[in-house]
């Protein structure tokens, strides 16, 4: 009997009520688990999945401990503890300008727009003033195509938001 160790997966159908969310997902505890079995069977075994842990109108955290699905000819013994912390929040927003990146000097750039709204979500007990200086969004001249439509990339933000994304998501960038 052969053994290998996989990760587990969670099955999750959650809902949260308004202004809540889990910024930082759902953690399993082991997050991998040794399975057993014919050397053929387990080596087609990617990874292990929770039965369906279920909540709705969520407003706090939740936790518990979950099986694992069984799969034909694979043992594994191993029970999941789960815990998934929920914040309330309040979502803002900041217009940031765009940066070049990698283009050659000299070089004429715009984008259409020039500025992007970065929308973010923040914990209501973290809350404080979040500026433009605080973001970093960038165009790099090797993600231009031949349409001049690119995808600008958030390089940097404040620690403690999360959901964060610009509108729009694509610029037009245009090189003289």
């Amino acid at each position: 009997q052969a053994n290998r160790k996989v990760p587990v997966v969670a099955k999750l159908n959650v809902t949260f009520a308004p202004q809540y969310d889990a910024p930082s997902g759902i953690s399993l505890n082991p997050d991998s688990v040794v399975i057993y079995g014919n050397h053929e069977v387990i080596s087609k075994v990617d990874s292990v999945v929770t039965q369906n842990i279920r909540f709705s109108n969520v407003d706090e955290a939740v936790q518990g401990v979950v099986k694992i699905q069984p799969i034909k000819g694979v043992s594994f013994s191993a029970e999941i503890y789960y815990a998934m912390p929920v914040v309330r929040y309040f979502e803002n927003s900041v217009k940031v300008k765009i940066e070049g990146q990698n283009f050659p000097s000299g070089a004429n750039v715009l984008f259409i727009p020039q500025d992007l709204r970065i929308v973010y979500r923040m914990p209501f007990n973290i809350r404080r003033e979040v500026s433009e200086s605080e973001f970093k969004i960038v165009v790099d001249s090797d993600s231009i195509g031949k349409s001049n439509i690119v995808r600008p990339v958030i390089e940097h933000t404040p620690e403690g938001l999360f959901d964060i994304r610009t509108e729009p998501v694509f610029i037009e960038c245009l090189v003289n």
